[in-house]
């Protein structure tokens, strides 16, 4: 694993012209992944809970979709990634969806960045799990928010870095997963506070009362035997 390795991921996945970096969370997935997607974005934005022309760090931005659909939202956005190629698409995508005024990307390691207190939120969105310093993004984070922002943070769980060793092994790049004690252990190390879990539900609408009483105990059983392993780990926390 090196960070080379996470520089290269677009030349070694298809290229700039791939249709998943280009269109994600559309096309080039498949429905259930795009669904996922646009639910988890909905749920950010309702974390964020920021009135129009909020300034946003977006770390470890990718190609870019988090960042026009924060832009789209009113938000004016900085979006940085390890990956020069990264940022290409992101720009294109910016400029392709109109919100280029409101977007700025630059060229940046998550465990090294160091930006002015000057952001109302951060969002760090499946991107420490491609890091092996989570403390130091955090850190950086914390520094970079005003006081009072906040960080909205989704992560893959525990496990995923098992499931996920075949792509370590092909690309090379960093996989892994995390419990949400120990993020949260580590946010309140940094010295963030008011430092709230949310557990993802398995099921957004309900058919019938039995579905929903169903639904209810499954999600209830997640919480207490498998959050800490198998569920995306969702955090938000105040500067």
């Amino acid at each position: 694993m090196s960070k080379q390795d996470e520089i290269d991921y677009v030349q070694n996945t298809g290229g700039l012209e791939r249709v998943w970096l280009n269109e994600k969370p559309f096309r080039g997935a498949n429905p259930r992944e795009s669904a996922r997607l646009l639910r988890d974005f909905a749920a950010v934005i309702e974390f964020l809970d920021l009135p129009e022309g909020a300034r946003v760090l977006d770390v470890g931005c990718g190609p870019g979709w988090t960042s026009v659909f924060l832009a789209r939202m009113g938000y004016v956005v900085t979006g940085f990634d390890l990956a020069p190629d990264m940022l290409t698409l992101a720009e294109r995508r910016a400029a392709r969806e109109g919100v280029s005024e409101r977007c700025t990307f630059c060229v940046a390691d998550s465990e090294a960045f160091d930006f002015a207190p000057e952001f109302d939120a951060v969002l760090v969105y499946d991107t420490l799990h491609h890091t092996q310093k989570e403390d130091a993004v955090l850190h950086n984070c914390f520094r970079a928010l005003k006081p009072g922002g906040k960080i909205v943070l989704a992560e893959p769980g525990y496990l995923h870095g098992r499931r996920a060793q075949n792509v370590t092994a092909e690309l090379g790049v960093t996989e892994r997963g995390f419990a949400p004690r120990a993020l949260k252990q580590t946010l309140a190390r940094v010295g963030f506070h008011n430092i709230r879990h949310f557990v993802p539900t398995s099921r957004a609408f309900m058919d019938s009362p039995f579905a929903a009483l169903k639904t209810a105990l499954y999600d209830l059983a997640y919480y207490f035997v498998v959050a800490e392993t198998h569920l995306q780990v969702w955090l938000v926390a105040h500067k």
